[in-house]
């Protein structure tokens, strides 16, 4: 196991969370362990297997993060003008809630957003990547969730 009852971890889906119980559940005839995470909003049990593992991850370690914040100072890049294609590279960038991934997204549509209105899709990745950020945000520095929204609109100002 590498992980502990009391340790902060990252779903890939669910977001932060927080290792509550290690249980034993019988399930098609076989008893398998699994983390119980609670994410505030509900308990997930996550196998304690190599699937399992690869759902969870522990947050980003303060200095790592801050490096990945750099990402949001830079110009941004070009997305697809086309909905479909833009809407497929941003999925394949949200995927897995990979945290320079999601600097990208939230770079990227906050320089087209400068130059053009989003769509209700553009619109809604961006502050989906904005919650995940914020999320993390707030386990890697131990800030507040208001501080760090505060810092965010900074680094993503094009003065």
């Amino acid at each position: 196991m590498n992980y502990h009852i009391g340790d902060q971890v990252i779903h890939s889906t669910f977001g932060p969370g927080k290792i509550i119980a290690i249980d034993e559940k019988r399930l098609a005839g076989q008893t398998r362990q699994y983390y119980v995470v609670d994410t505030g909003e509900l308990s997930l049990w996550v196998g304690i297997d190599e699937m399992g593992e690869k759902s969870i991850r522990p947050p980003t370690r303060s200095y790592e993060f801050r490096s990945l914040l750099n990402i949001l100072r830079g110009p941004g890049e070009g997305l697809p003008d086309h909905f479909h294609d833009r809407k497929n590279q941003l999925s394949e960038r949200m995927h897995n809630r990979n945290l320079t991934n999601i600097c990208f997204v939230i770079r990227d549509l906050t320089s087209r957003s400068l130059l053009q209105n989003l769509n209700y899709n553009d619109r809604t990745v961006l502050r989906r990547a904005e919650e995940y950020l914020l999320d993390e945000w707030e386990l890697s520095l131990g800030t507040t969730r208001s501080s760090a929204s505060r810092e965010l609109e900074v680094l993503l100002r094009r003065d």
